[in-house]
């Protein structure tokens, strides 16, 4: 352990520290799951020693996804008021309306410019309007909302694990119940033919350019592009014909001419359901259902909430969001022992040559042996596996890109390769964020674009590195898609306002700045949000803030309303 990292009360991170936190956690459970931890030791100041229950290739992701708890101040409101050592501090938390955080000043590593982070909880309307209405600096929206322009705002399209499918209940209805009582079977999706069949007639391409806006790629399984994924599993989709060949093959005929195939008088129906209130899932499920309907396979949708979604999820189909750093993913969701698991192999999928590949992946110790296992699983060479080729337990479809308006005065460092929402999001590099280090305030009308000579030199204060994947011209369409990483500089020398020293607001990912003396924040809804914003015009009540010389952190002070002081303006009141 390093000995320099200090929990945010002022005492040392110890060895004692990390021994409780994983103890703890392997006797009453959590988001992270260590219950092969047999015992955690500090076996001097600076080392601890974790011995498993058995082996486990993939327990050292544990490592990274466990926080460390300080033993001493761990008690019953520790998850509402946490003591840590990252690089901020939690100062606020409104459930379902926003998160506050502070800048650790002394965090061992990199620190963050900013002093302040307020996360407002929003939906995908009031996100996209907040960006428009040049209230925020960084906008993350669904790729159905990324293809418009905003002034004064980049397109970053950033890699993602993250992925798309459906699930498909792979028992017949027996009179089976879960463990927490639901019910279980689905007399339709049980025939593989059916599941393989909708594999084959999905076009996933089409999915992409169509449903997600060229920002993403078709889906082969749950980890495309990993180590551990086999290239192998991947088969040659939207073959309505070999859909239909299928079908036939295991009995399925449409003998009354409806249009829908039938087998023993059963149609091939099923239902659909996905998260009311997703736009992307919506999308998506309503275009399978078109897509597969040639096939002979009838698919009826539903949006609902998550709470009807958990009473049904084990006898119709589902469209889920997955996608893991951690390999594991795979093994929950298609280990046979895990089937009815909260959401961990929801369709009751079991396969005793692929429990094998999986078991024998999480016991290896080494990790090309248990990449080997882990692609096995997927598909090996008796064609036994999970995928679409072989038992077809889901329906992946597509793979996203994650799609983020940001101004063009903040600087979001090195993207990640982001996970379905719960790992690595774009805040996993927060303390890399930056604003213009120089420059007066400005707003968006009055930001040109960049000289052609400034971008050729290099000689902006502040670059901009957007990593866009496509080209967007002024009427928000896509003229250009390529996989190079490239530099996007729209800004003029001096042409960014001073960021650095403020606070900085996210609404599910979208920033405002706020000069860090102003006003607290308080719990506003989204369209009264009173929020300093150092890039724009003042509107509304304005607050004036004034900075010693334009381009330096130094001796930031706060006039009245109607201070003749020259300076940067940051602050405005808005409406509410």
């Amino acid at each position: 352990m390093r000995d320099d990292a200090e929990f945010t009360d002022g005492e040392p991170v110890t060895a004692e520290d990390v021994a409780y936190t994983f103890t703890t956690a392997a006797k009453e459970g959590g988001l992270t799951d260590v219950t092969s931890l047999r015992s955690a030791k500090a076996v001097d100041d600076d080392t601890v020693e974790l011995t498993l229950v058995k082996p486990q290739s993939t327990f050292v992701n544990r490592l990274v996804s466990l926080g460390i708890v300080p033993e001493h101040a761990h008690g019953k409101d520790y998850a509402q008021k946490p003591v840590g050592s990252g690089p901020f501090t939690l100062v606020d938390w409104a459930k379902g309306e926003q998160l506050v955080v502070a800048r650790n000043d002394d965090y061992y590593g990199e620190k963050s410019p900013f002093e302040r982070i307020v996360f407002v909880f929003t939906d995908e309307d009031a996100s996209l309007a907040a960006a428009r209405t040049g209230e925020v600096h960084l906008a993350g929206l669904p790729a159905s909302l990324a293809t418009q322009e905003i002034p004064g705002m980049r397109l970053e399209a950033i890699t993602s694990i993250d992925n798309r499918g459906l699930h498909f209940v792979t028992v017949p209805k027996e009179g089976r119940k879960s463990p927490a009582g639901l019910p279980i079977g689905n007399d339709v999706t049980a025939d593989r033919a059916i599941r393989q069949a909708v594999n084959y007639a999905v076009d996933r391409q089409a999915l992409v350019d169509g449903v997600l806006e060229g920002f993403g790629s078709p889906a082969s399984g749950p980890v495309d592009n990993s180590p551990w994924f086999n290239p192998d599993s991947a088969i040659e989709d939207a073959d309505v014909d070999r859909a239909e060949q299928l079908l036939a093959d295991a009995g399925w005929a449409d003998t009354d001419g409806d249009g829908v195939v039938e087998k023993g008088g059963l149609d091939a129906a099923f239902t659909l359901l996905y998260p009311a209130g997703d736009s992307l899932r919506q999308g998506l499920a309503l275009s399978v259902v078109d897509q597969v309907k040639p096939a002979g396979i009838k698919i009826t949708t539903e949006g609902v909430s998550w709470d009807e979604i958990y009473q049904r999820l084990h006898t119709d189909s589902v469209l889920f969001g997955w996608g893991s750093h951690d390999p594991y993913e795979m093994y929950s969701l298609y280990k046979s022992d895990l089937a009815g698991t909260d959401l961990l192999n929801a369709g009751y999928y079991s396969s005793k040559p692929v429990d094998r590949h999986l078991d024998a992946a999480l016991a290896a110790t080494d990790p090309d042996r248990a990449n080997e296992e882990w692609k096995a699983a997927q598909l090996d060479a008796q064609g036994n596996g999970f995928t679409a080729s072989a038992d077809a337990a889901w329906a992946w479809l597509v793979n996203l890109e994650h799609t983020y308006f940001v101004d063009d005065c903040l600087d979001l460092g090195e993207p990640h390769i982001e996970p379905h929402g719960h790992g690595w999001p774009i805040t996993a590099s927060i303390s890399q964020w930056s604003g213009a280090a120089d420059g007066p305030a400005s707003g968006r009308a009055q930001r040109p674009a960049a000289h052609p000579s400034l971008v050729r030199g290099g000689v902006l204060p502040f670059l901009v590195r957007s990593r866009l994947r496509r080209v967007v011209d002024a009427r928000g369409r896509r003229r250009v898609r390529t996989r190079r990483r490239r530099v996007g500089l729209r800004l003029a020398h001096r042409a960014c306002p001073l960021l650095v020293g403020c606070e900085v607001v996210v609404l599910l990912g979208l920033v405002v700045v706020r000069h860090r003396s102003t006003f607290p924040l308080g719990r506003p809804a989204v369209a009264g949000l009173a929020a300093c914003v150092a890039s724009y015009p003042l509107r509304g009540r304005a607050m004036p803030a004034t900075v010693d010389r334009p381009g330096t952190m130094g001796a930031w002070t706060r006039d009245g309303p109607g201070s003749s002081r020259n300076g940067n303006v940051c602050c405005t009141a808005l409406p509410g």
